[in-house]
C-alpha cells in the first residue's frame, strides 16, 4: 500500500506539480489549498506526511502544523513557502516541522525530503512501565546503504520513549539528525565501492542522547561545518540539511581527521523563540 502524503498550498500550479511528481515516484497524494479542510483530510484518511505552505487564506500555514500536531503527533511535517525568512522558519520548525523549503524549490529536495520523513519511526503508543534512569549504549557497524537508516532509528525511538524522552525529541528530531549524518557519509561514498561501513554509537542517558558517527568516507572536514541557521541561503538546497541537524542539536562537533561527527540532544530540549543562532562547540 503506498504511503499518503498531504500537500497544503492555496497555489494551484503547485499543487500540481507535486502531485504529479510524487505520484510518479508511487506515492499517494492527496491536496488541497485550504488548511481547515488539511485537519478534515487528516481525521479521514491515514496520512503518512504532510507538506504545507505558510501563507495562506484563513488558517496558515503554522497554525496549521500547530493542529495537525493536536491530532498526530508523529507526522513528519515539511513547510514549503515563499518568504524564506529566517525567523518564520523557525517558528515553523518550533511549532513541529521538521525541514523547510524555500519557493521555488527543487524537485530532487522535494523527493529526498520526502524520503527522510517517510523513514521517520512511527512508534504505535503502548502501555507499561518507563524506565527514565537507565542508560542504553547501542552500536551499530552498518553498510553505506539508505535502506539501514529506518530500523537503526526504530529502536533508537523506542529506547527514548521508554526513557520518557519527548515525544517528538524520539519520533522526529533524533532520527532526523541520524539520517542526516548518515547521508552525509553515503554521499561521499566513491562510485561502484560496496562493503563499506560506518559504526554508529548512540548513548541514550537519563539528561541527553549523544551520537557518534564514524564514516570511512570522511566527510565531516571543517570546510564542510554547517553555518549558523541565521545565516541559512535557502538557495542552496544541499546545505540545509546539515543546517537543520545544528540548529536541532545542543551540540556537533566535527573531529579533526574529517571521519567522525559528534551530535548531542538534552533531553529536556528547550524552544529557541528568538531568530538566534548557537556558537558552535569547540
Amino acid at each position: 500500500m503506498a504511503k499518503k502524503i498531504l500537500i497544503v498550498d492555496d497555489e494551484p500550479d503547485i499543487l500540481r506539480l507535486l502531485d504529479r511528481a510524487l505520484t510518479m515516484r508511487d506515492l499517494d497524494v492527496l491536496t488541497t489549498g485550504s488548511a481547515l479542510e488539511a485537519l478534515l483530510l487528516l481525521q479521514d484518511n491515514p496520512v503518512s506526511m504532510l507538506i504545507t505552505d505558510v501563507r495562506m487564506p484563513g488558517m496558515d500555514g503554522l497554525d496549521l502544523i500547530s493542529q495537525v500536531r493536536e491530532i498526530n503527533p508523529d507526522i513528519p511535517i515539511v513547510v514549503i513557502s515563499g518568504y524564506g525568512d529566517f525567523t518564520t522558519a523557525v517558528e515553523a520548525l518550533e511549532r513541529g516541522a521538521f525541514y523547510f523549503i524555500n519557493k521555488p524549490f527543487n524537485m530532487q529536495t522535494i523527493h529526498d525530503v520526502v524520503l527522510k520523513g517517510l523513514r521517520l519511526p512511527t512508534p504505535e503508543s503502548r502501555g507499561g512501565a518507563v524506565i527514565p534512569y537507565a542508560r542504553h549504549n547501542m552500536e551499530f557497524y552498518v553498510p553505506l546503504q539508505a535502506e539501514y537508516i529506518e530500523g537503526i532509528n526504530r529502536l533508537v525511538c523506542d529506547a527514548m520513549l521508554n526513557m520518557e524522552y519527548q515525544r517528538r525529541l524520539a519520533t522526529t528530531i533524533t532520527p532526523f539528525i541520524i539520517d542526516e549524518l548518515f547521508l552525509r557519509c553515503i554521499e561521499n561514498l566513491p562510485e561502484r565501492e560496496e562493503g563499506v561501513k560506518a559504526r554508529l554509537n548512540v548513548e541514550i542517558a537519563s539528561e541527553k542522547v549523544s551520537i557518534m558517527l564514524e564514516c570511512p568516507t570522511r566527510p565531516f572536514v571543517d570546510e564542510s561545518y554547517p553555518p549558523a541557521f541565521e545565516e541559512l541561503d535557502f538557495a542552496k538546497d544541499q546545505l540545509v540539511g546539515m543546517i537543520m541537524v545544528r540548529y536541532f542539536a545542543d551540540e556537533l562537533r566535527y573531529g579533526d581527521n574529517g571521519a567522525v561527527v559528534t551530535a548531542a540532544l538534552n533531553k529536556n530540549r528547550k524552544p529557541h523563540p528568538l531568530a538566534q543562532g548557537r556558537e558552535r562547540a569547540r
